[in-house]
């Protein structure tokens, strides 16, 4: 073991150059990763589209929800509203 560290590094770096040689003649140079990818039927970020579409669909729920809190919000809280007034409005008529 007398031999500098940047030996070993080299040694290193060539097995690593080695393997990927070795794993891209296997697969005839195609990316193994991106072609599981493709046969998961998912796209760059690692979702699939059914993924995707279950998010698409759950993120517009929460802005709808969103939406009516803030509606719900703005009645509570609007001081031109007197809420016992209209209640008691409500009961006469009914």
């Amino acid at each position: 073991m007398g031999q500098p560290p940047w030996i070993w590094v080299a040694i290193i770096a060539i097995i690593a150059w080695a393997i990927v040689s070795t794993v891209r003649a296997r697969f005839g140079g195609r990316d193994p990763i991106a072609e599981w990818n493709e046969s998961m039927n998912m796209d760059g970020d690692g979702m699939s589209s059914k993924t995707r579409d279950a998010l698409t669909r759950c993120e517009e729920e929460v802005k709808a929800l969103k939406e009516r809190v803030a509606v719900l919000e703005r009645l509570a809280t609007d001081p031109r509203r007197d809420l016992d007034a209209e209640f008691d409005r409500l009961r006469r008529q009914g």
